[in-house]
């Protein structure tokens, strides 16, 4: 009876027991380094030690892991070099917008002898105040404090592009052929006034039909981009004269030349300062550009030669699968612009900057787009806006 009652015993364990013989099992049987040490009837110091080493270990894991998952909730999307290069005529050549540092023919206007009449305190005739007023809003040297407020009828646009410089440009090629300038060039409203483009997209292809627009700034007439997009680049059967226009080949040969003029009578020290010449600004057709944020100088009676090395990142589809949040990118489709068809970080920011000066000051710079016909421009201690009701 005692040897049957010690049998059904031990046939019979404790949970607890049960569970101890499990994990003496797995202890012996696991491939895990130092865990069958647990198992095995050793000293407790000896125990102890490999419990200590083995929570060292998996705190190091728990650690390294974290790090690797946060760092893929920073930067989720991987970029890594392409394995194979990709022709340079599958980009489009890039934006080129000239802005003269001279903004008025002196012959029109000379702002140096309004401003000496303005510091001597002599007095104006209307018209002379009124363009002065609009050429102070370009003119950001003339050391001279007007009133606080003016309020400019909406001839702005007309008035800096009847008295602005002749056209500036004497000659011009492109990819070694003798071009018109006037056939590259056209002109455009920027922050630093009239300047001229070469290569960008139309006024109606950037912008929404809801903003206004100009005079014939940033018209391109008959030429559009229609083979040619954002996502997909040029297509696969399109001519030479696709446009926007691209390069076909690398170096010297295939690029941009032109001969810019400034008559020696319309330099004007008193507008934009002591430095004369022209601002360059590169960019991509489909961006507005800010040449009094982004550009290189191009001096009077000197050649500079400018080398353009592209960068291009492509996206995979995948990549969509990711909350914009946490790829901390757009796709030109998820994200929509009130003033822009075409997405871009640049674009973006130039809204933002516009959304903001609207808001706060009810009004908008002149280079701003907006969404209805100008009726006022307001200057206000050097800053040029154009007045908007508020809605």
């Amino acid at each position: 009876m005692d040897d049957d009652a010690k049998e059904c015993q031990y046939e019979d364990p404790t949970f607890f027991k049960s569970v101890r013989n499990y994990f003496r099992e797995y202890c012996q049987c696991t491939s895990i380094h130092g865990f069958r040490y647990f198992g095995e009837k050793r000293s407790y110091i000896e125990r102890a030690w490999w419990f200590i080493v083995f929570s060292l270990v998996l705190a190091g894991c728990v650690i390294a892991i974290r790090e690797v998952y946060e760092k893929w909730i920073r930067s989720p999307v991987i970029v890594s070099f392409a394995t194979k290069e990709t022709p340079i005529y599958s980009i489009p050549f890039p934006a080129v917008t000239i802005c003269p540092e001279s903004k008025t023919s002196q012959a029109l206007y000379n702002h140096t002898a309004m401003f000496r009449k303005k510091l001597m305190m002599e007095e104006l005739t209307k018209e002379e105040q009124r363009i002065s007023d609009y050429m102070g809003l370009i003119c950001t040297n003339d050391g001279y404090e007007d009133s606080d407020v003016y309020y400019f009828s909406d001839d702005f646009y007309n008035t800096i592009d009847e008295f602005k410089c002749t056209f500036p440009f004497f000659y011009c090629a492109y990819m070694r052929k003798v071009v018109d300038c006037s056939e590259l060039f056209i002109p455009v409203i920027t922050d630093e006034g009239i300047c001229y483009t070469f290569n960008m997209l139309d006024r109606t292809e950037i912008y929404r039909d809801r903003v206004v627009q100009h005079s014939d700034f940033l018209s391109m007439g008959n030429t559009s981009a229609n083979e040619w997009n954002l996502d997909d680049g040029y297509g696969p059967d399109i001519g030479l004269d696709a446009y926007p226009r691209r390069a076909l080949l690398a170096g010297a040969d295939n690029s941009l030349t032109i001969f810019l003029l400034s008559n020696r009578s319309d330099l004007d020290y008193t507008c934009k300062g002591a430095l004369q010449g022209f601002r360059v600004t590169l960019h991509t057709p489909m961006r507005i550009p800010r040449p009094s944020q982004q550009y290189f100088r191009v001096p009077l009676n000197q050649e500079v030669l400018a080398a353009i090395r592209p960068d291009m990142i492509l996206t995979s589809t995948s990549v969509k699968m990711y909350n914009p949040k946490k790829r901390e990118c757009y796709f030109p489709q998820e994200k929509t612009l009130k003033y822009f068809k075409i997405y871009t970080s640049m674009n973006c920011k130039l809204e933002c900057l516009t959304n903001y000066t609207l808001y706060y000051c009810g009004c908008v710079n002149y280079f701003m787009p907006s969404k209805r016909q100008y009726t006022k421009v307001k200057r206000m201690r050097y800053i040029a806006m154009i007045v908007l009701p508020r809605q």
